[in-house]
């Protein structure tokens, strides 16, 4: 959904989930601290919880790199509708991290008008999750981008995207 808000063709608005309705206990700002699968049970920051079946979905945390310049991740609406907002014709955008929503991203900013740079740490897109030889067969996603593949970035500053030595 974050591609749709980010190409102008949904609206920054969250979901209308009645998780009631589904069943479903949420517990947003819980900490689960162990599992007791023989209990059956989670053990939280707020007490126990009994279940019948269990889906951890823990999210992650965007690596923000070094470095005072402007870096934005794309994780809530908000985010997607300020990315979306500086994908002006002519913007140039660094993608760092040849991932699923890397390409997104680049696909995205390429509809927009943008030229887009690539930059990925490993030999091929999605090269950590699926390996190079298969993660290889993913770059015609970037198809209209400029995709640099071993590249590591040391920082990210005003005056742009800083790279290690070729290595």
């Amino acid at each position: 959904m974050s591609k749709a808000v980010i190409r102008g063709k949904r609206d920054s608005k969250p979901l209308k989930v009645r998780y009631e309705e589904l069943g479903i206990d949420v517990r947003l700002g819980v900490v689960a601290e162990s599992l007791e699968l023989e209990s059956m049970r989670v053990l939280t920051s707020a007490g126990p919880v009994e279940f019948s079946h269990l889906v951890i979905a823990t999210g992650a945390t965007p690596v923000r790199l070094p470095g005072d310049g402007e870096q934005l991740v794309l994780r809530t609406d908000v985010e997607a509708a300020a990315l979306r907002d500086r994908l002006v014709p002519g913007a140039h955008v660094a993608v760092i991290g040849a991932s699923w929503i890397g390409a997104e991203v680049a696909h995205a900013a390429l509809e927009r008008g943008c030229g887009v740079t690539g930059l990925e740490y490993h030999p091929a897109p999605l090269a950590q999750a699926l390996g190079s030889e298969l993660g290889g067969r993913f770059a015609s996603w970037w198809d209209g981008a400029e995709l640099r593949t071993g590249q590591s970035v040391t920082a990210v500053e005003p005056d742009g995207v800083h790279l290690a030595a070729a290595r």
